[in-house]
């Protein structure tokens, strides 16, 4: 059982990560989201910033 606890910092470390993704792509969607519902121009999304006019 000793063992496990060589583990648990990575364990932590991988859960960690993986609700900092989570949060990263819910960030994202919140922002199309508020952009449909008109809250925020499209224009402010980033694959929309890449392209700047003129």
């Amino acid at each position: 059982m000793p063992f496990i606890y060589a583990f648990l910092p990575m364990i932590v470390w991988q859960v960690s990560w993986f609700f900092a993704q989570l949060q990263k792509e819910n960030d994202e969607l919140r922002a199309r989201l508020d952009a449909l519902e008109g809250k925020t121009n499209a224009e402010e999304l980033p694959e929309n910033r890449a392209v700047a006019p003129g």
